[in-house]
């Protein structure tokens, strides 16, 4: 299983990472990719533990580190926007935190007190 799909289709182009939810691949994002490939090149991650690597128990630092590694290791050295779901946004937050200020699309993030799906508001707007 490939880790990350980097879709570059202009230079022109706003660079989107997507990061998806605990338990979810980052093919659960493809469909906003869909959506604007018009417009952007679009960057998707699987995150641990889907890659069966144990890094939650020691903390949002190793994720950092898993997401900052991935980014050098494929030459990915600009993001124009983060667009991340569930864990995929408390990520999303640390990295604008700790790492670099990028702007952001938070789905239902795993910062707030509350838990829903995708699916959940994906009806809603129906």
């Amino acid at each position: 299983m490939k880790k990350i799909i980097f879709n570059f289709r202009n230079k022109k182009f706003l660079n989107v990472l997507y990061l998806h939810g605990w338990g979810q691949t980052k093919e659960s994002l493809f469909v906003f990719d869909e959506i604007l490939s018009k417009k952007t090149n679009s960057i998707f991650i699987d995150l641990p533990p889907i890659l069966n690597e144990n890094l939650y128990l020691n903390g949002m630092n190793n994720y950092l580190s898993y997401l900052k590694s991935l980014l050098v290791k494929e030459n990915i050295d600009h993001i124009d926007l983060i667009i991340a779901h569930s864990f995929g946004g408390k990520l999303a937050m640390e990295y604008c935190l700790n790492i670099k200020d990028i702007p952001m699309v938070l789905l239902a993030p795993s910062i707030t007190n509350y838990f829903c799906y995708l699916s959940f508001y994906t009806k809603i707007k129906k």
